[in-house]
């Protein structure tokens, strides 16, 4: 069969603060590459992209990692 496989997942993440700040969604992507293993089925890269969020005052960047043995 097959040996690698991709996806694409779509994330809200909803955060809230104890310092007062209100509370702040990330909306995004996960694009996923995974790989057959002995062990089974592993992600092998994740890239994180931002599609937009609301009350963080912080910039965002691409975030890209790799799998591990």
């Amino acid at each position: 069969g097959e040996s690698a496989a991709s996806a694409v997942t779509y994330v809200t993440a909803w955060h809230r603060f104890d310092d007062g700040r209100p509370d702040a969604v990330f909306y995004g992507q996960y694009h996923d590459r995974f790989e057959r293993t002995a062990d089974g089925w592993r992600i092998a890269e994740r890239v994180l992209h931002s599609s937009g969020n609301e009350n963080f005052d912080v910039p965002w960047r691409m975030i890209r990692r790799l799998g591990r043995d």
